[in-house]
């Protein structure tokens, strides 16, 4: 015992060594499996060999155990602190990594009686006192290690246990960082751009962006990626990333909003360069008009009551629509409205519906009626005058537009109700009933600007059955950073439940004109509830908090 009590001083005298030697593979290891995979497993491994050094012999033994455990815990401790940042602002960071040494510190301590009162355990089943020190201090470690590869999520967005409610997911955690460094993506490319137009609430009107000069993008892109919070263009000039503003610094201060857009070009006959940018323009639409929000107190009616009106209209209360009678007037009503449009993007949606109609001609009237709302929702992500007068129309109750764009309305409102129709199987509907309780919740965001006295009203709401509901069709990304990006005094965090119930949204993440967007449309007449409301003082934008409620209106006969 007397040289392994020797050994066991020339091994600690040496055990920073052996983590510096092993720390750079270790990172890479922790890079190849993530910090949940990494840290679980080293966990599991570091308590094994501690119950391992319970049955040495002899000190070469010991010094092998010894010399694995080093390579165990070359990175733990830095991967923990990778992993707090994953979690935590840079501001809450420092706060919560000093906690963790300081009990790292105070494990140390407590661990040192509890080993004297271990070591008070004489030839119990036959084993010394200090055997019994490595098997109760191990046993511990590896059933830790399993919990934390069974519940730890590695980033917030994976975390399915606590999303019941986001009450309850933001009181047990802080969501990821507002400036998180961008994923860069081999198949898309972004550009920056600045916001020229005078009247920034007038949504009847295409928003006028300019494109900052290559070089200059170029260096915004950069310097995002790396994930800096600002960088300068000049000397006056400042680019704001959290805020996602450009500000003048000298003398009269002033600002205007950037964006960082899609860029996807793709060569025409004539060999000139396009880019796709529908999704920027319809996360940036705004669902206020001259600072007035167009959210509205809900009633006993759930759902769009401009698109119920036009089938009350439109059927005289037979509510019998079919391919034939609708066909008609869903053409003329958008040719309507692009009479002032470039007879191109008219021709273009004219051409496709048409399309649809030749092509699903010998089919019966339900497969017809489902092919013209798969038409009419992928049209509605084509960058067109179309999606914005829709929503114009829509969030103002527009009533001079309900026979040209009602139609339309109809049909893109239907097909987002028809997957909870006709894609559920019998039993899948049953299972979903049975485990109502289990979370299958997902979280959108969408920024807006709205007054304070809107704000105010929310705050009030907290807590009570009141509900409220957007008018418009609501574009929404599963990519909190994309939503600030067009989020001005306000960012929406939304919880989506995916019960049989809940069918006031869908995924166009197929049935659209650009592959890579990550859009969640919402329903005319969503309705919500505030659930929670903060100041991000480091955005300076208002956190809102809702869940969207079902309507138990799927499907407008």
């Amino acid at each position: 015992m007397y040289i392994i009590e020797g050994t066991m001083q020339i091994i600690e005298q040496n055990q920073e060594t052996v983590q510096i030697i092993f720390g750079i593979p270790s990172f890479l290891l922790l890079r190849f499996l993530g910090t949940t995979r990494y840290l679980s497993l080293s966990m599991i491994l570091w308590g094994s060999v501690m119950i391992g050094m319970a049955f040495v012999t002899n000190a070469r033994e010991l010094l092998v155990l010894r010399f694995i455990l080093g390579m165990i815990v070359a990175a733990y401790f830095p991967g923990i602190t990778i992993y707090l940042s994953l979690w935590y602002r840079k501001a809450e960071q420092t706060m919560r990594i000093s906690v963790f040494f300081g009990a790292a510190i105070t494990a140390g301590i407590f661990g040192g009686i509890i080993s004297y009162g271990i070591a008070q355990i004489r030839n119990l089943s036959n084993l010394k006192d200090w055997q019994w020190i490595f098997l109760l201090e191990g046993i511990p470690i590896i059933l830790l290690g399993v919990l934390t590869y069974l519940f730890l999520s590695s980033i917030p967005e994976t975390v399915q246990y606590c999303f019941n409610s986001i009450s309850d997911m933001i009181s047990q955690v802080k969501l990821i960082t507002v400036r998180p460094i961008s994923p860069i993506s081999s198949e898309c490319e972004y550009i920056w751009i600045y916001k020229t137009n005078e009247n920034l609430w007038n949504g009847s009107k295409s928003i006028v962006w300019t494109r900052y000069p290559s070089d200059i993008s170029s260096i915004l892109e950069k310097a995002f990626i790396s994930g800096v919070d600002q960088t300068f263009i000049s000397k006056r000039n400042r680019i704001d990333f959290i805020k996602f503003v450009e500000e003048y610094i000298e003398g009269e201060k002033r600002q205007r909003p950037i964006r960082r857009r899609y860029f996807k070009a793709s060569m025409t006959n004539n060999g000139i360069s396009e880019d796709e940018t529908a999704h920027d323009e319809r996360l940036s639409f705004p669902l206020s008009i001259n600072g007035k929000t167009s959210t509205t107190i809900d009633t006993t009616y759930h759902g769009s009551l401009f698109i119920t009106d036009w089938l009350l209209l439109f059927t005289q209360g037979k509510f019998d629509v079919t391919f034939d009678n609708i066909f008609p007037v869903l053409i003329n009503g958008l040719i309507h409205e692009g009479r002032y449009q470039p007879n191109k993007t008219v021709k273009e949606i004219i051409d496709a519906l048409n399309l649809v109609k030749y092509e699903n001609f010998n089919k019966n009237n339900r497969k017809k009626m489902k092919m013209l709302q798969d038409c009419c929702a992928k049209l509605y992500t084509k960058q067109c005058f179309l999606f914005r007068i829709v929503n114009t129309a829509l969030r103002d109750d527009d009533r001079t537009k309900l026979e040209t764009l009602g139609p339309y309305c109809y049909l893109v409102y239907n097909y987002i109700g028809r997957d909870i129709n006709e894609n559920l199987s019998i039993r899948r509907c049953i299972s979903q009933i049975i485990h109502r309780s289990i979370s299958q919740s997902i979280i959108v965001y969408r920024g807006d600007n709205i007054y304070h006295e809107k704000i105010e009203e929310y705050k009030q709401a907290i807590g009570k059955k009141k509900y409220f509901k957007w008018l418009p069709f609501v574009s929404t990304s599963l990519k909190r950073y994309v939503a600030e990006t067009f989020g001005l005094n306000v960012l929406y965090i939304i919880e989506l439940g995916r019960y049989l119930s809940y069918d006031q949204f869908t995924y166009l993440n197929k049935n659209t004109f650009i592959q890579c967007e990550q859009e969640i449309l919402l329903r005319p007449g969503a309705r919500f509830r505030i659930i929670k409301l903060e100041f991000d003082h480091i955005s300076q934008r208002h956190l809102i908090y809702i869940k969207i409620i079902p309507s138990y209106i799927s499907y407008l006969r």
